[in-house]
């Protein structure tokens, strides 16, 4: 963003009120640390921030862009719902898991019961399954990070991106496994990825590893 800041700032026919942008929520399970950046940048252009239409929609979710679609009402009647897996796999200002997760049957079941909507089933939505996982990921928590990708798979079976992230952890532990979800990724995006500008490079990448571990 600093060099956007930069190009639009030397650019003497740039109108800045055409240029608005929006940061999502300032707590730590939404925007907190993109938000930690962007101070750094408010504070490094002054004059550009207060040029441009800036809203900071703390009761939003993450990245609330673009602005039209993060009333502030709707976002904090939504408040509870959006933070409904923050407690899970919290993590301290280094991204650090603040306490020893508990076992994975536990923390699953943790999900589970969060995954709700009012009284209504509700299941984790993509973002949800990745943020969750990658914060046991940050803190080595692999086992843990497996079975949330898991979980994710029962979700999405179509996503491909959830049996990429398995065969990365499964490599190291289980070759068997490690094919299959990288074999499983490729015949998604063969088939329901078409329009995929990348699906190219993936099946590429997918075809090396395949070729590099001799399957």
């Amino acid at each position: 963003m600093e060099a956007i800041i930069k190009a639009i700032s030397g650019n003497r026919a740039a109108n800045l009120r055409q240029i608005a942008v929006s940061v999502g929520g300032i707590a730590k399970d939404k925007d907190y640390y993109h938000r930690q950046a962007l101070n750094q940048l408010k504070q490094k252009y002054p004059a550009f921030f207060s040029s441009i239409n800036y809203l900071e929609a703390n009761h939003s979710s993450h990245n609330a862009v673009p602005i039209v679609a993060t009333p502030q009402l709707l976002s904090k009647l939504f408040e509870p719902f959006s933070s409904r897996f923050s407690t899970i796999a919290a993590v301290n200002d280094e991204y650090k898991l603040i306490n020893k997760p508990k076992t994975i049957a536990a923390e699953l079941a943790e999900i589970e019961k969060a995954a709700v909507l009012g009284k209504y089933p509700y299941p984790p939505e993509l973002p949800d399954i990745n943020g969750i996982a990658s914060r046991y990921l940050a803190s080595s928590y692999n086992e843990h990070a497996r079975a949330v990708y898991e979980l994710g798979t029962r979700y999405f079976p179509k996503y491909f991106e959830f049996h990429l992230s398995l065969y990365q952890l499964y490599l190291p532990v289980d070759k068997a496994k490690a094919q299959y979800h990288l074999t499983t990724a490729a015949s998604l995006l063969q088939q329901l990825e078409t329009n995929l500008p990348e699906q190219k490079s993936l099946l590429e990448e997918i075809e090396q590893e395949t070729k590099k571990n001799g399957w």
